[in-house]
């Protein structure tokens, strides 16, 4: 009961609070919706409040911007005016400062020169000669240089110099101007036709920034002065002083100095290139970075000067005296040097690679550091001289004279001394790797620590040297010593005659015996067991571990051998194939023999052939003994040329003497018929290209008529015939002639031995007119129809165009019928060119050196 009334209870109040928030929610949900449009034209008002206030502050600062902006550009323009205004007064201002002063220079100077002009009038141009006069005119002189500019101090010193003031004449001195400054000044405006200036003296005066360009000069004096920035590019200097001058930063390449004095000057980074020195005085100056590099050096003294950071690459020198300099960092490479005295002279990290020195004087100078690599020497001179931590590898020193030198640490690898001289000089820790040595003197000499390893000593003379026997015993060979290389190469089997032949020689056919030899009793004879048949016995030597062609080329081999008739001896070299490169023979009559290594010889081999003649009577047996074979290292060497040292007073005699020919035109073998070229060797013989007779003819001197080596006086292309030969030389290891055989376009090499000529064509299809051979073995061909010069290595058709080949011209790089004889200057200067990698088509070009 009481729960039903609850419940009832309960859902009258559930009833009335429905009916109660019932009412309420749907006058708030109208409340509501009333308002919303109210609401929204508030927000949108506001929104867009907001917006016109954004926009107007826009505006206004947009406004405020460009105000600022228009004041800014006002203030600017104003103040650019105002800028425009004080610079064009300020320009004005300069303008009649300049023009003020311009008039005022004008004025003192005019008044100068109305003044000097007055006092030269009164004085008859002699005011110098008084010495008031000439204080006064050095005063007012050099008080109106600082007062005026370069262009007109070069019309003061112009018009002193048209007044005879400024030149050396019988009358006065020079005007003294001495401690004057000049600046920018151009002496052009000086000279006659801005290229002439005579009897000059300028002296004690400091010069800046100066213009002497293209001017010729003679007679001047600049002694004393100071040059900065000078600038004497393709001057010529004649009779010149600068004596006591000290020049900077200048510029004298391309110029040429004759006759001129330098002495006791001072020079700092100054361009010499190019230029010509003739006779002039450079002694005791002081030379510090300075260029001479490819200049001509003539008859120069630099006798007690200093050379410091100095160029001397790829010049010319001739008479040149450095005795008593000191250098240092200097470099002469690629240099031709010929009567150069550098006695008693300093040389520090000397640079002489490449060069070439012909007669130049060391003696008693001091050598630190030099370097003569590759350097070819011809009669130098290192008398008492001290050399240290030196390098001559691989130079050339022809006769020279190292007599009482002290040489320390010092490299003479793979160095030619033919008959260099030595005596009882010292040398210490030094190296003769490899070097040709022969003949050379070590006579009296103090050997310390030296390398002779594979050193050619052949003849060469240690009579009362102290030298440890172990520095020795690797050498390639030497006089009188039997060293490794130096022995017999086939001495093995003929001292013991009870060792068999089979053992070393390999017997061909029938048999040979070994017997005590009749003239030395401990040396074998092969003699032929039978009389009645002949016998051949063959040698190999390899020449494996005994001779190089890198390091010794040109050498030679030699055998010599005794022999009964009717015994030959064949002397044969082989390449790796066996295949025979070069053979020589021996007989009874010719017992000694020499045969040149070519590079692909890698073994020797000596046939000895006993040949039975049944009709020869009295002839007991057949021998042969005291066979000797040896090689002879880097013979070619010996051939350089050595030009001899001609005095330049020497006069040749007027009255010749006829040593060839004279006897009229014709075609005997005493008559020559054109002889248009000739060709003298060592041993005073003559071959001569007979053109005329179509021939080349062998004269030896002192013979009344020749013997003919090559034609046979007709015309042809047969290979014993020539046909107009234009020119002859001689391979000198050799003695075989090269013949121009100009009409049958070839070049013909003959081989002259055993009384037979064989004929070789080195070269065919060429219009050949001139030959010439160098020292490195390059033959060189001169083609009359292409106009130009060929090189050509030995044994190899290909060769390089080295000169002209731009069809005929008077032009530097063509040529017009060159002929090149074998004019030894001419050789030198192509071997100069053409050592360079030159390529077949590359420009040419060459200096003019005569008409």
């Amino acid at each position: 009961m009481p729960s039903k009334r609850k419940t009832a209870r309960m859902d009258r109040s559930i009833r009335a609070f429905r009916r109660i928030f019932g009412l309420r929610l749907a006058d708030l949900l109208k409340f509501i919706s009333s308002l919303i449009l109210p609401l929204s034209f508030g927000v949108f008002t506001i929104i867009i409040t907001f917006q016109q206030q954004s926009a107007a502050k826009q505006q206004r600062d947009e406004d405020r911007n460009a105000s600022q902006l228009q004041r800014d550009e006002d203030r600017n323009a104003s103040q650019l005016q105002r800028d425009e205004d004080r610079n064009a007064s300020q320009l004005q201002r300069e303008q009649e400062r300049d023009l003020d002063e311009q008039r005022y220079r004008n004025k003192i100077f005019d008044v100068y020169i109305k003044e000097m002009g007055q006092l030269l009038k009164e004085n008859h141009r002699a005011m110098i000669s008084k010495e008031f006069m000439a204080t006064l005119s050095r005063v007012k002189t050099l008080d109106i240089f600082r007062q005026l500019d370069g262009q007109r101090n070069i019309r003061i010193i112009r018009f002193l110099y048209e007044a005879k003031q400024l030149s050396e004449v019988k009358e006065h001195s020079p005007l003294d101007l001495s401690a004057a400054k000049l600046l920018d000044i151009d002496f052009r405006d000086l000279a006659v036709d801005e290229k002439r200036l005579n009897q000059l003296s300028l002296t004690g005066i400091f010069l800046t920034n100066i213009t002497f360009m293209g001017i010729e000069m003679t007679y001047v004096n600049f002694s004393h002065n100071h040059f900065d920035m000078a600038n004497f590019l393709l001057v010529q200097l004649r009779n010149t002083n600068f004596s006591f001058t000290s020049v900077n930063n200048s510029n004298f390449s391309s110029s040429v100095i004759f006759n001129s004095t330098f002495a006791h000057s001072q020079f700092k980074k100054i361009n010499f290139s190019s230029s010509q020195l003739d006779t002039v005085n450079l002694s005791l100056a002081k030379i510090d970075n300075v260029n001479f590099s490819s200049g001509n050096i003539l008859n120069i003294n630099f006798k007690f000067s200093s050379f410091q950071n100095v160029s001397f690459s790829s010049s010319i020198f001739y008479n040149v005296n450095f005795s008593s300099a000191s250098l240092s960092d200097v470099d002469f490479s690629l240099s031709l040097m010929n009567n150069v005295d550098f006695s008693f002279a300093l040389l520090v990290n000397v640079n002489f690679s490449y060069g070439r020195l012909m007669n130049v004087n060391f003696s008693s100078a001091k050598l630190r550091n030099v370097n003569f690599f590759s350097t070819e020497l011809s009669h130098p001179q290192f008398l008492s001289t001290q050399i240290t931590n030196s390098d001559l590898s691989l130079a050339i020193l022809a006769s020279a004279n190292f007599r009482g030198a002290k040489i320390f640490y010092t490299n003479f690898q793979q160095t030619t001394c033919v008959a260099a001289y030595f005596y009882s000089s010292i040398i210490l820790n030094s190296t003769f790797w490899y070097s040709n040595l022969k003949r050379a003197s070590f006579e009296g000499v103090h050997l310390t620590n030296v390398n002779f390893s594979r050193a050619n000593l052949h003849e060469a003379k240690f009579l009362d040297a102290t030298i440890a026997d172990v520095d020795l015993l690797t050498a390639v060979s030497i006089h009188d010593a039997q060293l490794f290389y130096d022995t017999n190469l086939i001495n093995d089997d003929q001292t013991d005659c009870n060792t068999s032949l089979v053992n070393s020689w390999t017997l061909q056919t029938s048999y040979v015996i070994t017997m005590m030899s009749e003239k030395n009793t401990s040396n074998c004879r092969f003699i032929l067991k039978s009389l009645t048949t002949g016998a051949t016995i063959l040698r190999r030597v390899s020449l494996i571990n005994r001779w190089y062609s890198r390091s010794w080329p040109y050498s030679k081999a030699i055998l010599r051998a005794n022999m009964s008739i009717g015994v030959f001896i064949e002397l044969r070299g082989t390449n790796s194939d066996g295949i025979v490169l070069a053979q020589r023979t021996l007989n009874s009559t010719k017992m000694s023999t020499s045969l040149i290594l070519q590079d692909d010889i890698q073994e020797l081999q000596v046939s000895i052939e006993f040949r039975a003649f049944n009709n020869q009577s009295g002839v007991t047996n057949y021998w042969c003994d005291d066979i000797n074979l040896f090689i002879i290292y880097g013979t070619y060497l010996e051939f350089l040329r050595v030009l001899p040292h001609i005095p330049e007073n020497a006069r040749w005699t007027q009255n010749g003497t006829t040593v060839a020919g004279g006897h009229d035109f014709g075609d005997t073998f005493n008559q020559l018929a054109i002889p248009c070229s000739l060709f003298v060797d060592d041993n005073q013989t003559l071959f001569i290209a007979d053109q005329g007779n179509n021939r080349i003819i062998r004269w030896k001197l002192h013979d009344k008529e020749g013997q003919v080596v090559a034609g046979d006086y007709t015309e042809g292309n047969g290979l014993n015939s020539s046909q107009n030969p234009s020119d002859v030389l001689i391979v000198k290891e050799t003695d075989s002639p090269i013949i121009c055989d100009q009409y049958n376009k070839r070049v013909v090499q003959l081989s002259l031995r055993d009384d037979t000529t064989e004929r070789e064509i080195i070269l065919d299809n060429i219009d050949c007119y001139g030959l010439a051979m160098s020292d490195h073995r390059f033959l060189y061909v001169s083609d009359n129809v292409k106009h130009g010069v060929r090189r050509y290595l030995l044994g190899h058709k290909n060769g390089m165009l080295v000169t002209g080949g731009r069809e005929e011209g008077d032009r530097l790089y063509q040529l017009t019928r060159k002929n090149t004889e074998d004019h030894e200057s001419a050789v030198e200067i192509v071997e100069e060119t053409s050592g360079n990698n030159l390529d077949e088509n590359q420009d040419l070009s060459a200096e003019q050196i005569g008409d």
